[in-house]
């Protein structure tokens, strides 16, 4: 362990002397992880082995790259025994559940319930041009994102125009220069949420509000709730990790330099995270996670089976950031985006007790058959408004499936009440 470690300091402590070595960085990551799983701190081994994917993924997006890997490299079978160790592990771990997380579990704060004292902004970019085969993606999300912030008394900062200060970058890097362009001192507002185009909030009574005081929050003296000025980001796992599509900053200097930190300096020479496949994705798991695990030994107690932590030290991420429930901010999967067996640690929208999720996102919305991309985003905001003044193709809409989740059906899934 001491020479994984060693390895690990020297040769991945920099993102971009490990990109140099994707596959060498990657070895070190997954063996050192898989130690620590061996004796008993699987909190750490699922931190590892994130950054072990990291790795394996950049490296199968260069040419020829997936074949390579189809090879044992490293002695280690990369599609075969590494994939089982790290999605078993992280479907053990269950971090994307409120019971896995070391969340106060009694706090009594309404879904509804609204601070009007917060000054609280929602940012969503969707940059797609007339051209993109995705176009009609925008007037559904704007129309979603209009609704809910016209409810609950939220700034609006939908665009489809990229912020100047990504202008010269991959469009994802402005998912990230949008909420830095909004914060500041004085600013506008107390926290930023940031949502990815493609994800909808579909329970409309649940508030941005009730989620930092469930989730940022902390226990006074005097019995009270209040915001815990050492919680800076929020952000959710899936079933199988870091999931950065939606996350929420607040406006404080920490806040301000750790989503500085993640977009970084212009010049690629000077910024590894714009020569990773993952860009922006890959910049929040480095911050987040790398550091944690440069500390020789876990704050978790050594145990025989996962557990719910104790505390956010065992989790290891940054300790300005929390992660929440995935039904509760990254979103709910439909059936379709998690119905395969690799998949299945997601959460699945219309899983839990409540008749419908806060939010949904659907990874690679992009990849599916393009009818089916449509109407699974029309049944979603048709649930979230109750109309969209197309009578006759609402009523087409709901008598496709008994669920809000038209996929169950679309993909073969019983029609029936779940």
């Amino acid at each position: 362990m001491e020479t994984y470690h060693s390895l690990m300091e020297g040769y991945a402590l920099d993102a971009g002397m490990a990109l140099q070595c994707r596959m060498g960085a990657a070895t070190v990551f997954y063996r050192q992880g898989r130690l620590y799983l061996s004796l008993g701190y699987p909190q750490r081994a699922a931190n590892l082995f994130q950054l072990a994917m990291s790795m394996f993924w950049d490296a199968s997006r260069a040419e020829n790259g997936m074949a390579c890997l189809q090879y044992e490299m490293w002695g280690i079978r990369w599609l075969d025994d590494f994939m089982e160790t790290y999605l078993s592990n992280a479907a053990n771990l269950r971090r994307n559940y409120l019971d896995m997380l070391p969340h106060l579990k009694d706090l009594q704060v309404p879904p509804n319930y609204r601070d009007p004292s917060l000054r609280i902004g929602v940012f969503s970019l969707c940059d797609y041009s007339p051209e993109s085969p995705m176009y009609w993606l925008l007037s559904r999300s704007r129309q979603n994102r209009e609704a809910y912030c016209s409810r609950h008394g939220y700034g609006l900062e939908w665009t489809s125009q990229r912020p100047s200060s990504s202008k010269g970058r991959h469009p994802v890097w402005g998912q990230i220069a949008g909420p830095l362009e909004l914060l500041g001192e004085g600013g506008m507002y107390d926290w930023v949420v940031s949502m990815d185009c493609d994800s909808l909030f579909v329970d409309m009574t649940v508030t941005v509000d009730s989620l930092l005081y469930r989730f940022a929050s902390r226990a006074t003296p005097w019995g009270k709730l209040e915001i815990d000025p050492n919680v800076h980001f929020l952000i959710s796992e899936d079933g199988r990790g870091l999931a950065g599509g939606n996350w929420i900053v607040r406006n404080s200097r920490e806040g301000r330099t750790f989503l500085s930190e993640i977009f970084g300096p212009d010049d690629v020479s000077q910024n590894p995270y714009m020569r990773h496949d993952l860009r922006d994705q890959f910049s929040l798991l480095w911050h987040l996670v790398r550091p944690g695990v440069s500390v020789p030994m876990p704050m978790e107690d050594a145990l025989s089976r996962p557990v719910a932590p104790k505390s956010w030290e065992e989790v290891g991420y940054l300790k300005l950031a929390r992660l929440v429930p995935q039904d509760l901010l990254l979103g709910s999967y439909p059936f379709v985006s998690c119905s395969q067996p690799g998949d299945r640690a997601h959460r699945c929208f219309g899983d839990g007790p409540k008749d419908k999720d806060f939010i949904v996102s659907v990874p690679l919305l992009g990849a599916l058959p393009a009818q089916l991309a449509q109407v699974l985003l029309d049944r979603f905001l048709l649930e979230s408004l109750g109309s969209f003044g197309q009578p006759a193709y609402e009523q087409e809409l709901r008598g496709m499936c008994l669920t809000a989740d038209v996929s169950r059906c679309l993909v073969g899934e019983s029609a029936g009440p779940r």
